[in-house]
This record gives C-alpha cells, structure tokens and sequence, in this order.
C-alpha cells in the first residue's frame, strides 16, 4: 500500500481581512504518523506543499498515484 502524507498550500485569508496562516514546516502530527508508518515498513512518502499551488499538488498526486491520502489540515 503506498501512502502519501501532506502538507497542504498556504491558506491565503488575506481575502477576508485576516492574515495568512504562519507554518512553513510539516506539522509534528504528520512527522510521527510516517515515522510510526516506515518503522513498520509501510510504503510512505511525506510531502510539504506549504509554498506552492495546488497545481503542484495535483501533478504530485497524479504522479505517485497513491491508495492513501493523508492531508494535514
């Protein structure tokens, strides 16, 4: 089973008066979770989108045509 763990795009709320949320990294939730999943040998990638587009997102996501998505949200 191939899994993949993400970190999405920034939320960009500057639309609706309020400031972009601030967490340029993984968040430690997701860093346990694949760590949990490669100690017991699962087929696991983690991915940090957090600087680009969802385009980006989508072409990753066709790419590694996974059975497992985890999104950090």
């Amino acid at each position: 089973m191939k899994i993949l763990l993400l970190n999405p795009p920034i939320i960009d709320l500057s639309q609706y008066g309020k400031a972009p949320l601030i967490s340029p990294c993984p968040g430690t939730g997701l860093s346990y979770l694949y760590s949990y999943l490669i100690k017991y040998n699962y087929n696991c990638k983690i991915f940090d989108f957090y600087f680009d587009s969802w385009d980006t997102v989508k072409e990753v996501l066709i790419k590694e045509n996974a059975e497992l998505l985890e999104l950090l949200v």
